[in-house]
C-alpha cells in the first residue's frame, strides 16, 4: 500500500507552458491529504527558490519539502531537520579555478543565494516570475569558505560538466536543463533526502511513490517503491520507472494516481 508520495515541482506539479500547477492535480493533492497519505515536494529547488512558485504549491499543506534535490528537509512545521552540505575543503579547491575561468554560477545556502556574475537568463526568469526582488545578489564566492553551501547551479553546457566536476573532489552533476546543472556533494540526492522523511514519518520505502520529469529525478524513482516519470520527461528517466503517464498539461499526475488505485 502506498502511504506517501513524492513529486517534483517543474514539469511534474508546475506546467513549463502555464508556469501553475494545474486545477485538477491540486484537487487531487487534496483528495490524498484527506485521505491520511503522506505528501511531499521533492524539488531541485532551494529554498529561496521555492518562494517564485505561485501560492497553490508554497500553501498546500505538505507533510514535508525535500530542497536542493535532496540536501534539505523540512518537516509539516517547515523546521530543517536533515542537511548536507559541501565539503570546505572543495570549495576551496573549486572557487579559484570558477574565478579564473569566469564561470558564472549560482551559489545556494539554507536560507540565502548569490551569484559570482551577473546572468542575463536568471535575471529574465525573475522577471517572469513577478519576483525581481528576490533575484539572488552578486557576491565573491569566497564567501562559501565561511558560509555553508548546499548546492551550486554553474551556467554553463553539459560539455563542461566534466571540467566542472573534476576541480570539485566529492561532487556530482544531476543535470535537468540544457543551459545549467545542479552540482551537489556526491553522497546526496532526492534518494537521500526521501530516505531522511521516511525515517523521519517512520515508513518503508516499499510503501512510496515518486513522479519526476527530469534528470535529477533518477535517483528518486529508482528509490521508491513506485516510480513515475511524466510525459515529457527524457528516455533516460522513462527507462528507470515502473510507470510512464501523460506530460503534466495533459493531468499527467491525476492519471498516475489513478492507475495505482490512490484516487
Amino acid at each position: 500500500m502506498i502511504k506517501a508520495v513524492f513529486f517534483d515541482i517543474d514539469g511534474t506539479l508546475v506546467s513549463y507552458r502555464t508556469k501553475t500547477m494545474p486545477a485538477e492535480t491540486y484537487a487531487a493533492l487534496q483528495l490524498l491529504h484527506e485521505k491520511g497519505i503522506r505528501l511531499s515536494i521533492c524539488t531541485g529547488r532551494a529554498p529561496v527558490s521555492i518562494q517564485l512558485l505561485e501560492p497553490a504549491v508554497r500553501s498546500f499543506p505538505w507533510d514535508g519539502v525535500i530542497a536542493a534535490n535532496g540536501q534539505l528537509c523540512f518537516d509539516e512545521e517547515q523546521k530543517l531537520f536533515h542537511k548536507v552540505a559541501i565539503n570546505a575543503d572543495t570549495l576551496k579547491q573549486l572557487v579559484p579555478w570558477i574565478k579564473d575561468n569566469q564561470i558564472p554560477a549560482v551559489f545556494f545556502e539554507v536560507n540565502d543565494s548569490y551569484t559570482n556574475l551577473p546572468i542575463p537568463s536568471l535575471a529574465e526568469h525573475y522577471q517572469r516570475s513577478g519576483k525581481p526582488e528576490l533575484m539572488p545578489g552578486i557576491d565573491d564566492p569566497v564567501r562559501s569558505y565561511e558560509h555553508e553551501t548546499i548546492q551550486i547551479c554553474p551556467y554553463v553546457p553539459k560539455e563542461l560538466d566534466e571540467a566542472f566536476l573534476a576541480h570539485a573532489p566529492g561532487m556530482k552533476s544531476v543535470r535537468w536543463a540544457d543551459h545549467f546543472a545542479d552540482m551537489i556533494p556526491s553522497a546526496g540526492g532526492k534518494d537521500k533526502g526521501i530516505e531522511a522523511m521516511l525515517k523521519r514519518w517512520n515508513l518503508k520505502r516499499e510503501e512510496t511513490m515518486a513522479i519526476g520529469d527530469g534528470g535529477n529525478d533518477i535517483s528518486m524513482v529508482q528509490y521508491a517503491g513506485v516510480g513515475v516519470a511524466m510525459g515529457n520527461a527524457p528516455a533516460k528517466l522513462k527507462e528507470a520507472v515502473d510507470f510512464i503517464t501523460n506530460d503534466v498539461d495533459h493531468n499527467g499526475i491525476v492519471n498516475a494516481l489513478k492507475e495505482y488505485g490512490l484516487l
